[in-house]
């Protein structure tokens, strides 16, 4: 059986996060480790491995970096096995993000 793996999109984003937020940096490089490993098909399997993530949507997924002082935006296609970077902040910028 081969295995499926999630495609991380908009890595770009990610670079200047790690650049931008140094002291976040490991715990991005470890999410997007594995993200790209997941074969994430539903929702409820990203929540299998990040319990505090919170899924808006269905497609919307907020995920806790370097504990809560960071949060990640992405868009999951399951059907493609996509995952699309949208945001980086702070908790307090998290606030501010109208999630589409």
């Amino acid at each position: 059986m081969i295995k499926d793996f999630m495609r991380v999109s908009n890595k770009g984003l990610l670079t200047e996060i790690i650049t931008m937020f140094p002291e976040a940096a490991e715990h991005v490089k470890t999410w997007l480790g594995i993200a790209e490993q997941a074969d994430w098909k539903t929702p409820h399997d990203i929540k299998a491995h990040y319990a505090q993530a919170k899924v808006i949507g269905g497609k919307n997924v907020i995920f806790k970096i370097k504990g809560n002082a960071y949060r990640l935006w992405v868009k999951v296609n399951y059907v493609t096995g996509v995952i699309l970077v949208k945001k980086f902040g702070t908790h307090q910028e998290y606030d501010d993000w109208e999630i589409k």
